[in-house]
């Protein structure tokens, strides 16, 4: 409780500037848990639709979901994976992956400068307060100017540090999932190179 007040403090005694720095702390809250979910939850997915192709017990293509099991499970039964749009397929998975990453990377950068500019214009105002006094002003009142102008500063560098770090970390991991998807597509190929077509089983319905 005593952090909710110092916070709504600080955001009002931050000026203009935490305002644009509120929506972009919420923004910046938004992607990393929406990519933490795409982390969690879509690649394992994948990965695991991924491990039965190459085992050779995946479900029908149409059945499979995103761009390269599809492809790659197609591929296998017809004895033939097209290097070209395997590797386009891989691409999407990425792009998929890279969703709301660069925008990360601009509130990286946007955070602190909208900090230093609620910091300039609230020094702005306290120095103009002191030349309209001619100097007639209590040191702690000018202290306390200072102090509030910092604010906004300070959130700024709030919100890019985790951004930074959120960043960092999700790229890294796409790029060993870009590694991971191109090892897959190695290895099917080479699979499919020393075995021929696959032999889908007959469905029920089907001709005996």
């Amino acid at each position: 409780m005593f952090l909710v007040i110092n916070g709504l403090e600080w955001f009002s005694k931050g000026g203009w500037a935490m305002y644009p720095l509120a929506l972009i702390s919420l923004y910046t809250v938004f992607v990393i848990l929406n990519r933490l979910y795409f982390f969690s939850r879509f690649i394992p997915e994948t990965d695991n639709e991924l491990e039965n192709v190459l085992r050779g017990t995946a479900l029908l293509p149409e059945r499979l979901n995103g761009e390269l099991a599809p492809l790659l499970a197609r591929g296998m039964h017809e004895g033939r994976i097209d290097r070209r749009r395997a590797e386009l397929a891989v691409e999407q998975e990425l792009l998929e992956g890279m969703q709301f990453l660069n925008s990360l990377d601009t509130v990286t950068q946007v955070a602190p400068m909208f900090g230093l500019i609620g910091t300039v214009t609230g020094m702005v105002q306290t120095f103009r307060t002191v030349a309209e006094l001619q100097g007639q002003v209590n040191p702690s009142v000018l202290a306390g100017g200072i102090w509030e102008a910092l604010l906004t500063t300070v959130a700024g560098l709030m919100i890019a540090i985790p951004a930074v770090i959120a960043f960092r970390f999700f790229r890294s991991r796409l790029l060993r999932w870009q590694n991971h998807l191109n090892t897959v597509v190695d290895d099917c190929m080479k699979i499919t190179a020393e075995r021929g077509p696959l032999r889908i089983p007959a469905t029920e319905g089907g001709e005996g």
